[in-house]
């Protein structure tokens, strides 16, 4: 992959702030204002930082060291090399085939994004290296990001990189490159996830046989540190509830840290060194993630000077650290280990032979034969074309770069007694290779014979379908399975015998070789990413194609999860078993040693003493862990409460609602229902009055035209049927129409009724939306005055820098005054002059001056000083009220 070119250059800005970012040498960003992207842009070291010697900003030599004639150091030419490179990432192991693997990183003015393999020999003395060619999904380029390894899989987050998630903020994505596939895979995590940063590190852990953590801490983003501790479960990134998950440690935790280092030992990770907001520290903290919570480690020994954008790896039981820089750019190539079980920092003696030139953001990778390969850094480290000169050249001249090894198998004679305390509190030590995931507590022989302490062997079982790692293009793919990694079958490794176990441990020492594989280590053996390649499904339905019944395959699938949870449940046991078989073992190695000594009874005695205290320590450790786990459990029992009560008001408000919302569709009906009674009443009444007058007219017709005395006897009869029959019909219309007055008048009631009770709900919802205002009122106006506050309070602050500047140029005046007035009268007095009260006056009057500017400068802070305290107390205040 071409890496981009920078070709703008901004510098660092330099004002006043709390974290001092200028110390460290990383890229700057900025936007580009004609497509409203981020560009990356390196700060790099001065330009004697890169040199071929570098004396000039080296710490200074220790005049302690010696040389003791022994060649540790040496130096291998990489004829095709990625480097140089600074701030890269590579795996901090060898696999099983002797292969490395580095990623990023900038030099000069290019950040790179390609990924590179190299590859050692059997013994460690000569490398070859490669190009991987990736087309899909590969990370974009980045510098300051974090890399570990784990079984197939080798795994990339955070860095400086133009790349944006959907918010505008760095790349949050967490990638995985299969190292047999050559692929990339991006999970995607559901809810919240860890800022993009730059400067952290990441680590693995293995508590368990199913679970494998990944766990971040610290970082950067500009002028922001970070000192968050975030977990991710690797066993389950394909899971579509795959998560990031925000721990909430107690403790002493660590400040906000960058450039620091970060290794897994014991199930616990150990940070050591890195830059804080103030300061560069030196100090080590330890996480437990049974407990969760930090504690500030207190160590002995020769004690590394504050450091950073140093390298460190975990070799046996050692934490070893090598280069960085201090808080004058000084740079380092000393090396130092801490022993974790005793806790005392070593040096290693300084050899003039092969060692590296001083450096920091270099990579630090260890190898088969108990060596360490050293890569990249600030400087260039550029070959002679001579074969048989090993000098690093200024300049490039296409023989590559130079790579350098340390061997540690001679470290007990450099260091003594830096592998003498190999047991502590009972336990055996972990003589297996660990840098970003956690080894299980074991010997080097045990290691080689007892195939897995964290995952004990299972019986082969078949896999109904396996996605690979690299399947879509980058992006959550739908054909994903539950598990990530599968695990080596039995026939790969040698079944545990617990005979072997005992002999083994007999016959070999804590400073003897060891072989980086697999099986001396339990991620690495127990988490294949899977590198099988599908079509566009991972699953291929054959019950079609052998006509297996639907109801069959059902319960074969359920018998397979049975037997799955079965088999998890007996690994377990299997696991418990053999740990405390191992402790078993382990003692009585402590005793078959003690009995060596002519004193057996006082070695039993110190082992039974040392079992005692163990015992105590772990007795503590549960209580309080039980301590923790109540408090947590009160807190969230508080919480629940007060979820409880606030879902309880929000389910009144709702049946509220819903009432008001029954009662305004009655209403609308009612209203509905009386408009058409209206209509009716209205068409009805001029028909009626009509039919009336006319009948009326008709009747008064027919009386006027037909008198009593002259009607005809005969029709006499037949007008009273008639005159009957139009009165029944006005009688009936009549009726008819008080009915419909009478049913207007109900109706008309009801609706009055109806409309009186909208209008008194409307008023409450009107006066309840009104008290919401005013609250979000005071909620944007207690913001506004909390923004104002703080405003303030840095003019405050600005102010209060100023009038210090301003008195300390008085005082400085003051004091240069005094000295010239003192050289003044030697001169005088040298002359004979006998009085000078005028030159003495002009000048304490000055002096005068000066001491009441001075005082109204102290005057002005105080005052400064109280009306910053009275501001913080207002924006507490205003706080508390929020």
């Amino acid at each position: 992959m071409v890496p981009f070119k920078l070709t703008n250059k901004v510098p660092t800005d330099t004002g006043p702030s709390l974290i001092s970012a200028q110390s460290v040498p990383r890229p700057i960003v900025f936007m580009d204002n004609r497509n409203n992207t981020r560009i990356v842009t390196p700060t790099l070291p001065p330009n004697q930082h890169r040199g071929i010697s570098g004396a000039s900003t080296a710490l200074p030599w220790s005049p302690e060291s010696k040389n003791t004639g022994k060649y540790i150091w040496n130096r291998v030419k990489l004829k095709n090399s990625p480097f140089p490179r600074y701030r890269h990432s590579s795996s901090f192991i060898v696999t099983n085939d002797n292969r490395i693997f580095v990623t990023g990183g900038l030099h000069d003015q290019s950040v790179y994004g390609d990924v590179w393999q190299i590859a050692a020999n059997a013994d460690g003395t000569s490398f070859t290296s490669k190009r991987i060619d990736i087309d899909q999904n590969t990370p974009p380029p980045r510098v300051g990001h974090a890399s570990t390894i784990c079984g197939n899989a080798y795994v990339v987050f955070g860095g400086d990189t133009h790349k944006l998630n959907k918010n505008g903020l760095l790349d949050d994505d967490l990638y995985l490159f299969n190292i047999n596939s050559y692929k990339w895979t991006i999970p995607q995590p559901i809810g919240r996830r860890p800022l993009g940063r730059y400067g952290h590190k990441i680590s693995i852990i293995a508590s368990n046989p199913m679970q494998t953590k990944l766990y971040l801490f610290g970082g950067q983003v500009d002028e922001t540190y970070f000192n968050d501790l975030v977990v991710f479960d690797l066993s389950s990134f394909r899971r579509p509830n795959s998560h990031w998950e925000f721990l909430e440690p107690v403790g002493d935790l660590p400040p906000p840290l960058t450039n620091h280092t970060m290794v897994a030992y014991d199930n616990k990770l150990w940070v050591f060194g890195g830059e804080t907001p103030k300061t560069i520290s030196n100090d080590t903290y330890r996480y437990d993630p049974a407990q969760s919570e930090w504690s500030k480690v207190k160590t002995t020994g020769e004690k590394p000077p504050p450091i950073q954008e140093h390298a460190s790896v975990v070799y046996k039981h050692l934490m070893c650290v090598l280069g960085g820089k201090d808080t004058h750019n000084a740079y380092s190539n000393d090396v130092y280990f801490l022993n974790l079980l005793s806790l005392k920092w070593y040096k290693l003696p300084r050899m003039k032979e092969g060692i590296p030139q001083e450096r920091s953001g270099h990579s630090l990778t260890l190898m088969k034969n108990e060596k360490l390969l050293i890569m990249g850094g600030d400087k260039t480290d550029y070959a002679s074309p001579n074969i048989h000169d090993l000098q690093t050249s200024e300049t490039d001249q296409g023989e590559g770069t130079l790579l350098y090894t340390l061997d540690l198998s001679s470290l007990n004679e450099l260091c003594p007694g830096i592998m003498c305390e190999s047991l502590h509190a009972g336990e055996s030590f972990s003589n297996s290779l660990s840098g970003g995931f956690t080894p299980s507590k074991s010997t080097e022989s045990e290691n080689q014979e007892i195939i897995n302490i964290l995952t004990p062997r299972l019986p082969d079982s078949k896999v109904l379908s396996y996605n690979d790692i690299d399947e879509g293009a980058g992006s959550y793919s739908s054909a994903l399975d539950d598990k990530a990694f599968e695990r080596k079958s039995d026939r790969e490794e040698k079944k545990p015998q617990s005979s072997k176990v005992d002999s083994s441990i007999n016959k070999e020492s804590p400073g003897t070789g060891i072989k980086v594989s697999k099986k001396n280590f339990p991620v690495l053996r127990g988490l294949t990413v899977d590198s099988e390649e599908y079509g566009s499904s991972s699953y291929k339905d054959t019950s079609c194609q052998k006509g297996i019944p639907k109801n069959l395959f059902d319960d074969l699938n359920l018998n397979l999860q049975t037997l799955r949870l079965e088999a998890q449940q007996k690994e377990l046991e299997t696991a418990r078993h053999i740990s405390q078989l191992e402790k078993e073992v382990q003692r009585l190695m402590v005793i078959k040693e003690a009995s060596k000594d002519s004193n057996f009874q006082t070695a039993r005695l110190k082992n039974l003493e040392i079992q005692k205290t163990f015992l105590e320590s772990r007795i503590n450790d549960l209580k309080n862990l039980l301590m923790v786990k109540l408090s947590q459990a009160s807190k969230l029992c508080d919480q629940i409460t007060i979820q409880n009560n606030g879902l309880k008001t929000c389910s009144e408000h709702v049946t509220i609602k819903r009432d008001i919302i029954d009662l305004e569709n009655k209403c609308d009906v009612l209203k509905r229902q009386n408009e058409i009674l209206v209509n009716n009443m209205q068409k009805l009444t001029p028909e009626l009055h009509t039919y009336l007058n006319e009948s009326s007219c008709y009747l008064g017709k027919l009386l006027k035209s037909y008198p009593t005395s002259a009607r005809p006897p005969s029709s006499e009869k037949d007008n009273q049927i008639y005159e009957k029959d139009s009165l029944n019909k006005i009688e009936k219309v009549i009726n008819e129409m008080h009915e419909t007055v009478r049913a207007k008048e109900k109706l008309h009631l009801e609706t009055q009724k109806l409309n009186d009770e909208r209008d008194s709900l409307r008023a409450n919802l009107l006066d309840n939306n009104n008290k919401l205002d005013a609250l979000r009122k005071l909620s944007d106006g207690s913001s506004k005055s909390m923004d104002l506050t703080k405003k303030a309070i840095h003019l405050s602050q600005s102010e209060l820098e100023k009038y210090r500047k301003n008195n300390d140029d008085l005082q400085k005046e003051i004091d240069r005054i005094k000295t010239e007035q003192a050289e003044q009268d030697d001169k005088q007095e040298q002359r004979g002059a006998i009085t000078h009260g005028n030159f003495d006056a002009f000048h304490r009057m000055k002096i005068n001056n000066l001491k009441a500017e001075l005082y109204m400068s102290k005057e002005n802070r105080d005052s400064l000083k109280d009306e910053l305290l009275a501001l913080k107390k207002k924006l507490y205040t205003l706080e508390q009220k929020k």
